[in-house]
C-alpha cells in the first residue's frame, strides 16, 4: 500500500506543522487571503512586564492562536532541518548504495558533542551476524 511506504509515513507525520508554516507565510504574502491575514506584535508592555514579539493567523474574522515568534521560528528551524536530513535519509534507504548497508538514527543521548551526527551508515542485521560468526569461528581452536 502507498501510505504503508516510509517517506509517505514521514510526509504524514509532519504535516501539520508544514502546513501551518505554510499558511502562516501565504497569510503574510496574501493578507485577507484563504490563509487569513498574519497579525505580528512588537515587544509590548503587558501589566509591569514587557511581552516578548509574538503572532497569530486570523481567518475570516476569527482571531487564531497567539504565541512567541522567537521560540516559534526556533523550532520550525530545527524541524526543517531535521526533516531535510530525514527525506536525504529515506530517500538512500529506498534506494540503498549497498544490498547490506543501511541507515541508522544515533539517539541524542549517543551523539558526540563534536559531530552530532544524527545518522550514519553502518552494516545491517544480516552483515553484523556473518561478521560475528565469521569472528567466533575465527577464535575457536582447530582441532587436530
Amino acid at each position: 500500500m502507498a501510505f504503508e511506504h516510509r517517506l509517505t509515513q514521514m510526509f504524514l507525520t509532519d504535516a501539520t506543522w508544514i502546513a501551518e508554516l505554510v499558511k502562516r507565510r501565504n497569510a503574510m504574502e496574501h493578507p485577507g487571503g484563504k490563509s487569513g491575514s498574519l497579525i505580528l506584535q512588537n515587544y509590548r508592555v503587558v501589566g509591569p512586564t514587557i511581552a516578548s514579539p509574538g503572532w497569530r493567523r486570523d481567518v475570516n474574522g476569527q482571531q487564531g492562536q497567539s504565541s512567541l515568534i522567537l521560540p516559534d521560528l526556533e523550532l520550525a528551524l530545527t524541524r526543517l532541518l531535521e526533516f531535510g536530513e530525514e527525506i536525504v535519509a529515506q530517500c538512500v534507504l529506498t534506494r540503498p548504495i549497498h544490498e547490506h548497508f543501511t541507515i541508522y538514527e544515533t539517539p541524542p543521548e549517543r551523539r558526540s558533542p563534536g559531530n552530532p551526527a544524527r545518522f550514519n551508515v553502518g552494516p545491517d542485521a544480516f552483515l553484523l551476524k556473518s561478521l560475528a560468526e565469521a569472528e567466533s569461528a575465527k577464535e575457536k581452536p582447530k582441532e587436530i
